[in-house]
């Protein structure tokens, strides 16, 4: 093969593939860099996103514990918000209590119990109750021994035993006020103004044996517990319906319920429980130590009641000697006594020199006028 067929093969067959081949080289180049600059472009707005994502991720988790601040804020203010209504509520009780007329009378004379109902002879009421009899406890606690159950002993069982009071009573409601009459004659009325009664029951201190003010009737001590519309206790001699307790602020008997398991909660009149409990001892006021208190097996004793809020200490024989009033706290020793007030001052007494002072503001309604019930 000459030299001139070589050339003309060269030029015919290689160069032509050649030129195929760098054309293929060029182009694919061209296309390896556009897709590198998509991926990095890819790579670059992914990477963006992530940022973005990331931020939203801080801001979502920001809006998350504000949601959570702002919630706990809310339960806050809610639970201050109850908390409040809750005081405005007794607050507004309180001021009720102060500013109401005290309802609850027994200063009923005959000629006026009978125009409360009788009209020409008729008797004219909003409604009237069947008769009942009051039921109470007796005197004296008894006691039976524990018995055996399995392995185990129970302890002592102690309560009352119960007992029926003498006389039949009613309830006539007129113009939306109660009465309480004798069930076979209404011109007899015991008390007026009362929302509620409860059953009767025997208060130690108010026996006169014991040194206490009630009458030596057939029911000595026994004292007939009752409530105003606005929840203010008052008792009263079971014989004469006389006031011995008139319009003091509702007591916690949340404590006092009954147990049959235990002396001091024997009873099962809550209130009966709370006397029994919450007697205090001022040695100084005590005969027994020389004070200016009576001679007796209860010389010496107190409660507190309170009455529109205000703390007053009472002989426990007779509440209307006032032993301390607006107090912070009372003590005593054998020798002293110390009364402490809020504003930190404090009065301390030796036994000799103390005496309560004489106060109608828990036994007597003030507005009463009329000459009472015989």
């Amino acid at each position: 093969m000459n030299l001139k067929e070589i050339k003309k093969i060269l030029f015919t067959k290689i160069v032509p593939i050649w030129g195929a081949f760098m054309t293929l080289i060029s182009v694919s180049g061209c296309n390896n860099s556009s897709i590198e600059q998509e991926n990095e472009n890819l790579q670059s707005q992914i990477e963006m996103l992530e940022k973005e994502n990331l931020a939203l991720d801080e801001a979502l988790k920001n809006t998350a514990s504000v949601v959570d601040k702002l919630t706990q804020e809310a339960v806050e203010l809610q639970e201050r918000l109850e908390q409040l209504e809750e005081e405005n509520e007794q607050l507004q009780t309180a001021v009720d209590r102060m500013k109401t007329p005290n309802p609850v009378d027994n200063n009923l004379d005959l000629k006026y119990s009978i125009s409360l109902f009788f009209n020409g002879g008729k008797l004219e009421v909003d409604s009237i109750s069947e008769a009942f009899q009051f039921k109470t406890e007796a005197k004296d606690m008894h006691y039976s021994a524990g018995y055996f159950v399995g392995y185990s002993y129970f302890p002592d069982l102690f309560g009352y035993t119960d007992m029926n009071v003498d006389g039949s009573y009613k309830i006539i409601t007129k113009d939306g006020v109660k009465f309480l009459v004798d069930a076979n004659d209404y011109t007899k009325v015991y008390l007026s103004g009362f929302d509620k009664l409860e059953s009767p029951f025997y208060l130690k201190y108010h026996d006169p044996a014991n040194g206490g003010l009630g009458s030596s009737g057939k029911y000595p001590g026994y004292v007939l517990p009752y409530y105003d519309a606005l929840g203010r206790l008052y008792l009263a001699d079971l014989n004469t319906f006389e006031i011995l307790l008139y319009a003091v602020d509702p007591i916690d008997l949340s404590d006092c319920q009954y147990n049959s398991y235990s002396e001091n909660y024997a009873s099962r009149s809550s209130l009966r429980n709370w006397f029994e409990r919450k007697v205090m001892h001022f040695p100084a006021y005590d005969a027994g130590h020389n004070g200016n208190d009576k001679a007796g097996e209860y010389s010496g004793m107190a409660f507190i009641f309170y009455k529109n809020g205000v703390p007053y200490c009472v002989d426990a024989n007779d509440f209307s000697k006032v032993l301390a009033v607006q107090f912070d706290k009372i003590t005593s020793t054998t020798d002293t006594i110390e009364i402490s007030y809020a504003d930190g001052r404090k009065d301390c007494y030796d036994a000799d020199a103390f005496s309560p002072k004489t106060s109608n503001d828990l036994t007597a309604n003030p507005s009463a006028t009329r000459a009472r019930l015989k």
